[in-house]
């Protein structure tokens, strides 16, 4: 393959996940990774972009379309103007990862033989992405959140059993269901619906406060926004997609002490090749959802800073490999893979 050109410009490129905003989602996390940068990189210039907010409906392929429309129109007017080359880091949370992994496939997909990527994307950083789905206890806990509307929820559940013949069971309070005593991985398949039928509780729980009836809300949401995270249950396709990313990629997903730990995402098991791509983030938040969605609040998440310098030591290793090999520093930690 031929090499890409020398990168003069590296593009740091947020994107936001399920429900998220660029306004709201990453607060100064991008800001703070780039000075980071700067410090390490300083032969080229370095720029933080997030991607602005876009729709979480329709197909994920729709998001991708549209982020590689975007990242298109952006590096080429920069190339343009700057008579430069850029280099893109991706850097999605939650599905948003999902949404950077398939644009570079994509892109990886669209390249003909011998031809450099364009957009050149260099690498991948996601944050809490279920590359394997959700982890089961997530809607267990979320369910217990919501204990005072169980009866709302159910109702819910009645009426979307038509897209999810075991919907209702999963909305049923755990006193009156067995617990699933499948694999980590083997859950994977049903946790995406099981996702995004407790988001559905919550718009439950609201509703039956502001309105007679939750379950026009509750259906409407569902049909919205079902196809978008459908792909958290195509077990098989989410196994497929990291072992066929040829681009270099890490995911830092959030860890609550327990016994075991308790996580907001389906960790691969050591035994995957893929495996060493995952490195844990200790947190002391309430619940798995309010560390997934405050990651990148410095007082919330007890591990925001070592997040961005392991995440700038993982740009720095991969900024060679876009065709220059700057004197980074080294005092910045490596991330550790899992054990």
């Amino acid at each position: 393959m031929t090499p890409a050109p020398v990168a003069d410009e590296f593009l740091l490129v947020f994107v936001h996940g399920f429900k998220g905003s660029a306004e709201h989602t990453f607060l100064s996390y991008p800001e703070r990774l780039r000075h980071i940068l700067v410090e390490t990189y300083p032969q080229g210039t370095v720029t933080s972009l997030v991607y602005p907010t876009y729709e979480t409906r329709g197909s994920l392929q729709d998001a991708v379309d549209g982020l590689l429309s975007w990242l298109t129109s952006e590096v080429a007017q920069r190339e343009s103007s700057h008579r430069a080359h850029c280099v893109v880091a991706l850097c999605g949370h939650s599905m948003g990862g999902l949404v950077c992994m398939d644009a570079a496939l994509t892109l990886r997909k669209n390249t003909p033989p011998g031809q450099p990527m364009w957009p050149h994307v260099g690498g991948i950083l996601a944050y809490d992405t279920p590359f394997l789905g959700v982890h089961p206890y997530v809607f267990k806990h979320q369910l217990s959140t919501y204990h005072g509307y169980v009866d709302a929820a159910l109702k819910v559940g009645a009426v979307l059993a038509p897209i999810g013949g075991s919907l209702a069971s999963m909305l049923m309070p755990a006193r009156h269901r067995e617990t699933p005593t499948s694999s980590r991985l083997s859950a994977a398949s049903w946790v995406g619906l099981g996702t995004a039928a407790a988001t559905a509780v919550g718009t439950a729980a609201v509703a039956a406060l502001t309105q007679k009836d939750p379950m026009y809300e509750a259906y409407r949401w569902i049909s919205e926004h079902a196809s978008f995270v459908q792909h958290l249950w195509d077990e098989r396709g989410m196994q497929c997609r990291l072992q066929d990313v040829e681009v270099p990629f890490h995911c830092f997903y959030t860890r609550l002490p327990g016994t075991p730990p308790r996580t907001f995402i389906v960790v691969p098991p050591a035994s995957a090749d893929y495996a060493r791509h995952f490195t844990p983030l200790d947190t002391q938040s309430a619940d798995e959802v309010t560390a997934h969605m405050h990651m990148f609040s410095l007082s919330t998440n007890s591990s925001y800073l070592p997040m961005g310098t392991a995440s700038a030591a993982l740009l720095a290793e991969w900024l060679p490999q876009a065709g220059r090999a700057p004197a980074f520093h080294a005092s910045i930690p490596k991330a550790e893979p899992l054990d």
